[in-house]
């Protein structure tokens, strides 16, 4: 197993690719958390919750370094990183991309701002490894989607093989005495 990953959660690998996650070190929010369970014990596979900017940017760069167009090809507000990622074909590692984008995200906070969920805290939204997802998962993440409890799923960003989940909130219960 890896170092710690600058995100703050998960074994980073040397490929890149997050180790499981507890779900309670996730940085999500009530709700999201408790769908995060749920699925969990049908058998998924947490990769990502809550990222701060060094984690936002070093998993940015796992994607570039997979596909160079994937911050266009991925984030509404990403036009400024794709176009500094274009201005640098000398970066092809994930570490050096990681890096010059966690520069800039610094330098210029205000780009970050709503580039992602996942900088959120609490987070709505979280992550989980696409081979976990068994029949069993994604019936319940289609279940959940038809109560309007899972708002967004993306099972491909940029090209890349994901399954990001972005969560409402949980249907309110109301106990009436009689």
């Amino acid at each position: 197993m890896g170092a710690v990953g600058i995100d703050g959660g998960g074994d980073t690998t040397g490929d890149g690719a997050m180790s499981p996650l507890d779900v309670q070190d996730m940085g999500l929010t009530a709700d999201a958390s408790l769908v995060c369970t749920d699925l969990v014990r049908l058998g998924a596979v947490p990769t990502s919750g809550h990222r701060s900017v060094a984690g936002q940017a070093r998993a940015m760069a796992v994607n570039v370094a997979k596909n160079r167009d994937w911050i266009g090809q991925t984030y509404r507000r990403g036009a400024y990183f794709q176009a500094l990622v274009d201005q640098h074909p000398e970066w092809v590692t994930a570490t050096r991309i990681g890096e010059g984008l966690y520069q800039d995200m610094t330098l210029h906070p205000e780009l970050v701002k709503g580039l992602s969920h996942h900088l959120m805290l609490p987070s709505p939204c979280f992550d989980l490894d696409p081979e976990s997802v068994n029949d069993g998962v994604r019936g319940q993440i289609e279940a959940y989607q038809q109560e309007g409890v899972i708002t967004k799923v993306l099972w491909v960003e940029g090209g890349i093989r994901k399954t990001h989940i972005e969560v409402g909130h949980l249907p309110t219960i109301k106990v009436v005495e009689v």
